[in-house]
């Protein structure tokens, strides 16, 4: 997938800061609807993010861009089973500020 990456994602460098609420929001819905498959704890600034079904752990700063090794909406998709969408108004027109396609399913219904 890695070398499929821009087919899989794209984002506006503006997005971040919503990126990162985003991504607060899901992490949220998927450890508290999903305790046996997701966990977060959270000391300050610093996450500790577990995904029992993958097998895989993830500590980073909330808000530093640098701390994960992709975009925060990027870092979500790769753990849920969700079309994520994020988009913006331009010139009040809508515009597409971040896509990360991944397989459809039911497991965050709405933000």
């Amino acid at each position: 997938m890695e070398e499929k990456v821009k087919h899989t994602y794209q984002s506006l460098p503006e997005t971040l800061p919503a990126q990162w609420e985003i991504a607060e929001m899901i992490l949220d819905e998927m450890t508290t609807v999903y305790p046996h498959y997701f966990s977060v704890s959270k000391k300050g600034d610093r996450w500790f993010f577990s995904n029992y079904l993958l097998d895989e752990e993830e500590t980073f700063r909330f808000g530093d861009d640098n701390s994960l090794p992709v975009e925060p909406l990027h870092f979500i998709g790769r753990h849920i089973q969700e079309d994520l969408f994020y988009l913006i108004s331009a010139w009040r027109r809508p515009l597409l500020g971040c896509r990360p396609d991944v397989f459809p399913g039911k497991l965050v219904t709405s933000i």
